[in-house]
């Protein structure tokens, strides 16, 4: 049986993959990578958890494998831009520098084909977070996976789809809701300030695109639960991509729902 055709973008754009996570899932990553070319890949933050590891080492094969494609992709001519995240800020004091060639940024404008300038960045910049805050929040994420994982396992038993736990926890939450409404605005703010028509961020953990008032807000989502990315195809159009499988790339509607 042939492999799937790899699917080419113009650009693509991942973030909080947060290797080093017990919870993470490199495989998928990997995946991903694999069914894909790209002209330029920005990897948008929180790609290394450096803050899940200062609690136990999570790095194998996987993780290893991972990163030998991404380098693969450079040397094939794909341009990367690392933009890193609160989970690995730690590489922001080298910040702006090359790492074996990878372009390694606070933020970047990107200027998509049909003239569009995108603000690129991780985006927690806006959000009220600290190294405290960031560390209880990875041991009750972790918590809440483990949990999920077992409500999963009856669900799959029963015939019923997947249940994210996490997900509907923070759809539940008022705070959560509002939360995620002033990061936009203060994002688009930012974005507009520096003469931009859009912006692409990560950090909430929320797929997410939208066109308001012209102005594109993009939210890469993440890859410990929801496989989604954002990309710009050839004419120029921005997507809401989640990875199902080798060679199942679904399109999302605007607000990241499938």
């Amino acid at each position: 049986m042939s492999k799937p055709a790899k699917i080419h973008y113009r650009a693509v754009f991942i973030s909080d993959t947060h290797f080093g996570f017990s919870k993470a899932r490199p495989k998928d990553v990997l995946s991903f990578l694999k069914s894909i070319s790209a002209d330029i890949l920005y990897l948008d933050g929180d790609i290394v958890d450096l803050l899940a590891m200062k609690h136990g080492l999570n790095w194998g094969k996987d993780e290893i494998a991972v990163l030998h494609k991404i380098f693969k992709l450079l040397n094939s001519g794909t341009r990367i831009f690392y933009l890193p995240g609160n989970h690995d800020d730690a590489v922001r004091q080298f910040v702006p520098c090359l790492i074996s060639g990878i372009e390694v940024e606070h933020e970047i404008i990107h200027v998509t084909a049909t003239g569009l300038k995108i603000l690129v960045m991780h985006g927690d910049k806006f959000g009220i977070t600290t190294k405290f805050l960031d560390t209880i929040g990875t041991f009750v994420y972790g918590w809440l996976l483990e949990l999920n994982y077992f409500i999963n396992i009856v669900l799959k038993f029963f015939g019923l789809k997947y249940f994210s736990l996490a997900g509907y926890l923070k759809q539940l939450s008022k705070k959560a809701t509002s939360y995620v409404h002033d990061y936009k605005n203060a994002v688009k703010s930012y974005a507009i300030e520096r003469g931009c028509d859009g912006a692409i961020v990560g950090h909430v953990h929320k797929a997410e695109l939208s066109i308001e008032n012209d102005f594109l807000y993009g939210n890469c989502g993440d890859w410990v639960e929801s496989m989604t990315a954002l990309v710009e195809t050839d004419n120029g159009e921005i997507q809401s991509i989640r990875f199902v499988s080798p060679g199942v790339i679904v399109v999302l509607c605007p607000h990241g729902r499938s």
